[in-house]
């Protein structure tokens, strides 16, 4: 009887003799997790869920104190006008020693600067050397600002003075209660809307994915 060639013993493409290295999913040079990375990534997500939150309530309580015109629309052009935003807690405009002018001498500024330019001359503007608008008014405004660090300067200048002052830092307002610093939300919304954009953009320019099986 004809004896039967052996069967081959792989089919398909031939290799090279390293099919296991080549099946084997890459090794994690880190190893498994410890007990203390995990319970770490934990408690960063739990603050990170918490910082999230504080921004929420904070976002809507600028709504609020800006619909109710606490937050006057020309003081909040003015922080926009003169860059009073922020992204950092560490570091706020009000902290900035060279924002010694009182912004209540920009409007005047800004306005002659803007005749000038129709008149075809232009004149230099130094935005960056003015204070915020709500600290400027922290030493006669009759009312708690809407800035929890403008309502802590109006708090000590009406102790040492002794002059009567109107309510400050009340736990019960929504303010105080959220810490409020309008140009952190400024600058948190304009990072998020940039970001969102840009992502939203990027998405519509890549072309959608090609279904198996029609390359």
């Amino acid at each position: 009887m004809e004896e039967k060639p052996e069967a081959e013993e792989f089919e398909g493409e031939p290799t090279d003799g390293n099919d296991a290295d080549h099946d084997e999913e890459p090794a994690d040079d880190d190893g498994p997790r410890t007990q203390d990375e995990l319970r770490e990534d934990y408690e960063d997500e739990i603050v990170h869920r918490a910082e999230q939150a504080r921004y929420e309530r904070q976002h809507d309580v600028l709504l609020g104190v800006i619909d109710s015109e606490r937050l006057q629309f020309d003081d909040l052009m003015t922080m926009i006008r003169l860059g009073i935003i922020a992204d950092d807690e560490d570091w706020v405009p009000c902290e900035d020693g060279h924002r010694s002018n009182n912004s209540g001498d920009w409007d005047e500024q800004y306005e002659e600067a803007l005749l000038q330019r129709r008149l075809g001359e232009i004149t230099p503007l130094e935005p960056s050397t003015f204070c915020c608008p709500l600290m400027s008014q922290t030493y006669y405004a009759e009312v708690a600002l809407p800035c929890i660090v403008a309502q802590r300067e109006q708090a000590s200048y009406f102790a040492g003075s002794g002059a009567p002052g109107p309510k400050l830092l009340d736990p019960d307002d929504p303010v105080v209660a959220t810490e409020l610093r309008p140009c952190l939300v400024l600058g948190h919304e304009l990072l998020v809307r940039i970001l969102s954009s840009s992502s939203q953009r990027k998405h519509q320019q890549d072309p959608p994915p090609t279904p198996p099986g029609q390359n």
